[in-house]
């Protein structure tokens, strides 16, 4: 793991990559930082072949420069394009991206991502996430923004706070913002676009998980489908096992095996959104017990508890709403009388 500890006044982020059991050896990157009185700011377009580590509590501010990942040579780009070093890290004005193509899955801290929050509270704002994934890759990794603290059973009791906000994501692989955990999220006025790898996984361009809740507002979500014939699909919004979320005035474009899927969920209010199903459906069979299933479902709630649909347009599924139970009708707009998931 390589930790960048920053200079009073200018820090190349030329510093060692440590291997466990092997020798230091030099790492190649030209990133320039420059510490303010107020933030580190990046100081021109650069490139990196491992993790840049933000000190604790400081803000990187990218200054709308781009960091690029790139292989190291002979080897493979591992983890988060940038992360936290301690328990608290701010990013703003940064654009990330990643040119590794295929080099084999990674697990763990190894996968690939963006930027990634690990056991941190913070922000990132005004930024660009784009490109992080491997090409025509179904390893299970490529998020574009991470956010993650365990424990990920719902039972934590010392939640990281982090705010999303104004940010673009495209391109990615498996996630476009992916929130699991002990973690409020305050994720607002942000546009994710569909993952570049849809014929390679199943992906989704959000999902909150694992004890994870807040409040998710006034964001454009494109989904995703899943192009192969296995039991999986592609969705907007994925809330498996989140606890107390509001999800309120997003809309939901593109196409969509599931515009929002709930799993075995708690306390989730959907209200105001706008869930639409754009262009052709891919018609894909995905088997199951012999059964073919075509997913094509505005909201799926399922084994979940006190789920509130209010005032949600739902547009151009072939299902608006199912539960465990099959389809309900609900109406275009359920504003009227609301539905709850069992």
């Amino acid at each position: 793991m390589r930790i960048i500890r920053f200079a009073a006044v200018l820090a190349i982020l030329s510093t060692l990559v440590v291997v466990a059991g092997a020798a230091p050896a030099a790492a190649a990157d030209d990133c320039v930082i420059v510490r303010t009185p107020r933030s580190y700011q990046l100081q021109g377009d650069c490139t990196t072949d491992s993790t840049i580590f933000v000190p604790n509590g400081a803000t990187l501010d990218g200054r709308g420069y781009t960091i690029t990942a790139v292989n190291p040579d002979g080897g493979k780009f591992r983890g988060a394009v940038v992360q936290n070093e301690g328990s608290s890290m701010n990013i703003t004005r940064l654009v990330v991206r990643a040119d590794v193509g295929q080099t084999g899955c990674a697990a763990g801290n190894d996968r690939l991502a963006g930027v990634r929050f690990d056991s941190a509270s913070g922000s990132i704002t005004k930024s660009s996430i784009l490109d992080i994934n491997q090409g025509a890759s179904g390893c299970q990794e490529g998020n574009a923004i991470e956010v993650r603290n365990p424990p990920f059973d719902g039972t934590g009791s010392n939640p990281m706070r982090v705010e999303i906000s104004n940010n673009r994501v495209e391109n990615y692989q498996k996630t476009g913002i992916v929130v699991n955990g002990d973690v409020i999220v305050m994720m607002y006025n942000n546009t994710v676009g569909a993952s570049a790898t849809q014929a390679s996984l199943a992906a989704n361009a959000v999902q909150i998980a694992y004890g994870a809740g807040g409040w998710v507002s006034n964001n454009t979500v494109y989904g995703n489908q899943w192009l192969g014939t296995s039991y999986w699909y592609g969705a907007a919004f994925l809330l498996y096992q989140a606890e107390n979320l509001q999800v309120v005035n997003n809309t939901v474009l593109g196409n969509s095996d599931y515009g929002f899927a709930i799993d075995t969920s708690n306390n989730i209010l959907l209200r105001g959104n706008y869930i639409s199903d754009q262009g052709a459906d891919s018609g894909v069979c995905h088997e199951y017990n012999g059964d073919c299933y075509t997913f094509d479902i505005g909201i799926g709630s399922y084994y979940s508890t006190n789920v509130q649909l209010l005032s949600n347009q739902i547009v151009n599924f072939d299902v608006q709403y199912e539960t465990e139970d099959g389809p309900q009708r609900i109406g275009n707009d359920n504003g009227r009388s609301g539905r709850s998931g069992r």
